[in-house]
């Protein structure tokens, strides 16, 4: 992990990282799996191999790693390497959200809200806002999504001096 944290221009840091991954991979290690996935997603140390990052993102998620559920969910949110699939990029948030990321409670807001891949469901989406908040004060996008909210009186009701203070 301390590799990963240092700076990007020390490829040899990076390198030395990935290998300790690899082995902490080989172990079942799913905190591992993720971040080694995300040196493949970018090209950290290695070269960009779109089809390594997904299958240890799985993998990692499936081992109920939080962080490895909203990378996968991108994956499928976004279309890369696999078909755009909001049902499956849902339900990836999902599982992260229950597991405690807020960035996959937020996105969750962001589904809701824009009726991505479902109905627009402003309650359900201010909901998820909230939920970002209480576990993680500081996420400056949830702030601005539940301040967008207020604004509008979107499943909250129209409240602009709230949506001030949350801008």
């Amino acid at each position: 992990k301390k590799y990963i944290q240092g700076k990007r221009e020390k490829c040899l840091g990076l390198k030395q990282a990935k290998y300790w991954y690899e082995l902490a991979v080989e172990k079942g290690e799913s905190t591992a799996m993720n971040n080694l996935g995300y040196l493949y997603q970018h090209g950290l140390g290695t070269e960009v191999d779109l089809q390594k990052a997904f299958a240890l993102f799985e993998k990692s998620a499936l081992a109920n790693n939080m962080y490895a559920c909203s990378n996968l969910a991108y994956f499928y949110d976004s279309g890369t390497y696999v078909k755009q699939d909001y049902a499956t990029a849902y339900k990836w948030y999902l599982k992260g959200a229950e597991l405690g990321n807020p960035n996959c409670m937020n996105m969750l807001g962001q589904f809701n809200l824009n009726g991505k891949g479902r109905d627009k469901d402003y309650d359900e989406a201010a909901k998820w806002y909230k939920k970002t908040i209480e576990k993680d004060a500081k996420h400056a996008a949830a702030h601005c999504n539940l301040g967008y909210c207020y604004e509008f009186g979107y499943g909250v009701p129209k409240d602009l001096n709230k949506a001030l203070e949350l801008y």
